[in-house]
């Protein structure tokens, strides 16, 4: 499957939807107010932190830029394909996306209704080596249980180092933060679950020999 025209990184996302709430005249503040969250969630997905923008608020600011005229499509703000509002590309060059009909745009155009684990199917279809998990704690105050998250399997290097990957760990998928072990080639595990009202310590883990993980850049609520 050729996917050379999507462009789903949080960064991508981000700068979208800071495009698109400009062109509706819209405040980070207003919209956070339209969509019923916090201005901090906004700035959270324009600023691509934790994984960005997500498919459910993808829908809402949708719906929260009709009020203002502006019809964007969900294939445009969370892939880049397609063209964001007819009205707005008159306007803005930046949005005039040429809508390309191949395999991809088909799939995601089968998918714009689609419910979650078809969302996070699509997930793994478009992208070599994803994993995707399912979360049974909380963690942090951003990650519930319950949600989904996911991301690419790469070589374990000093990048992924602080960050939260899914690794693979005695034949199961779980959720650690990775830190450089006392070794060259070990890495130190620690465990990010813990219950919103605690406020225990991460716990630390063996120093084990680990050669990919995948840090998580997407969150499906």
């Amino acid at each position: 499957m050729d996917t050379s025209i999507l462009d789903d990184s949080p960064v991508a996302r981000g700068i979208r939807l800071k495009k698109i709430r400009g062109l509706a005249g819209l405040s980070a503040e207003e919209l956070a107010k339209k969509i019923g969250c916090s201005r901090q969630t906004i700035s959270y997905w324009e600023n691509a932190t934790y994984s960005g923008l997500s498919h459910k608020g993808a829908r809402k600011v949708i719906l929260a830029l009709r009020e203002s005229g502006i019809h964007c499509e969900i294939a445009w703000l969370l892939y880049g394909i397609g063209n964001s509002n007819e009205s707005a590309t008159a306007r803005d060059p930046f949005l005039q996306q040429s809508w390309q009909v191949n395999e991809n745009t088909r799939l995601l155009s089968q998918l714009t209704n689609a419910p979650l684990l078809q969302e996070i199917s699509l997930f793994k279809q478009l992208h070599e080596n994803a994993l995707t998990l399912r979360l049974d704690h909380d963690i942090e105050s951003f990650f519930e249980t319950g949600n989904w998250v996911g991301g690419y399997l790469e070589k374990v290097e000093p990048k992924l180092f602080g960050k939260l990957c899914i690794i693979s760990l005695e034949e199961k998928l779980q959720i650690k933060i990775l830190q450089q072990g006392k070794l060259s080639d070990t890495v130190q595990l620690q465990c990010p679950y813990h219950l919103k009202q605690s406020n225990s310590p991460v716990i630390k883990t063996e120093e084990i020999h680990l050669e990919k993980a995948a840090q998580i850049i997407r969150i499906w609520k």
